[in-house]
């Protein structure tokens, strides 16, 4: 089978995902529907997909659209019901048409989800990717692969995806190298986040804030209700033991535990250490004596600018 153009593999990615959602809506789809692409992906690449799904579906129905027709019931077809918009910054005041149903498609970050207009729509959904759906949008495009290579690929980026999809390697070892890689890519924007705003020299990541983040549920939950317990122990209210002392936060590559991270510690004012194999094993001259030292280093830098408060 040819392969196709550089970006048709996350299209259909997207347009196998958009197909179902417009389905899951039924035969005759109404309302204000808000979708947030999974985090390792493109609006834009989804919006592309979903423009062209539903042009395609109009065509194939060989209805015209009209919308006197939709409006009196007349066309059998949900495609002719439905129109795609890019969510801006507007929010839902931008994009709306004569559609009965319109579907919003914005990024984790998008501007417009801060809109207060958002409350507004019938339902904000945070897209997962299914890897059954990866699976069959790579065999479309001419690679085999099992669900275990679909769920490796998922963590990824979408660029780099692709990078996994035309590579000759195994996915598995693509997405192997693709880590390495990632904790790199952290390690040299945590050193850049931020500068000292202590005197003691903390350095506090220059970056979203936890409350501003979006797309991570409980996670995000549990970050603010950690930030309310350290503001209760800086007033005195509660003791240390009564703070939650750790986390383990487990994922693939690219699914955004060094943005939660290093958002967190915006939110409490906290010192910010990265820290991985790849990068600890790349220190010195790549011993495992040196891996140790490198270590150790992160863990006292992590020490020596603990949280503490001061009593009068």
């Amino acid at each position: 089978m040819a392969r196709l153009v550089r970006a048709d593999f996350e299209r259909t990615v997207a347009r196998l995902h958009i197909a179902r959602i417009i389905t899951d809506l039924g035969p005759t789809p109404s309302g204000i529907h808000v979708l947030i692409v999974p985090e390792t992906s493109s609006s834009e690449v989804w919006q592309d997909a979903a423009a062209i799904l539903i042009h395609e579906g109009r065509k194939e129905a060989n209805v015209e659209w009209d919308v006197s027709d939709v409006v009196d019931g007349a066309i059998a077809t949900p495609y002719h019901y439905i129109e795609s918009v890019t969510l801006r910054s507007g929010g839902l005041d931008v994009g709306l048409d004569k559609a009965r149903c319109t579907i919003f498609l914005g990024d984790h970050e998008a501007d417009g989800l801060n809109h207060r207009s958002i409350d507004l729509a019938d339902q904000t959904v945070t897209i997962k990717l299914d890897p059954l759906l990866v699976v069959e949008a790579a065999a479309l495009c001419g690679r085999a692969m099992d669900v275990e290579d679909a769920v490796n690929l998922i963590g990824l980026p979408w660029r780099r995806r692709l990078v996994a999809l035309r590579s000759q390697r195994d996915i598995s070892e693509t997405c192997r190298m693709q880590a390495e890689i990632q904790a790199a890519e952290d390690i040299a924007k945590a050193a850049t986040l931020g500068s000292p705003i202590a005197p003691d020299g903390r350095r506090v990541p220059d970056t979203t804030p936890l409350e501003h983040l979006h797309g991570y549920g409980d996670l995000k939950e549990w970050g603010l209700s950690l930030a309310r317990d350290i503001g209760d122990w800086h007033d005195g209210k509660i003791a240390w033991a009564d703070v939650d002392n750790g986390a383990l936060i487990s994922g693939p590559p690219g699914c955004g535990k060094t943005t939660f991270a290093s958002s967190l510690a915006r939110t409490l004012g906290a010192h910010f250490v990265a820290g991985s194999y790849s990068s600890w094993l790349g220190n010195g001259n790549g011993h495992q004596g040196d891996l140790l030292m490198a270590m150790q280093a992160a863990f006292a830098e992590a020490r020596k600018h603990a949280l503490s408060r001061s009593v009068d």
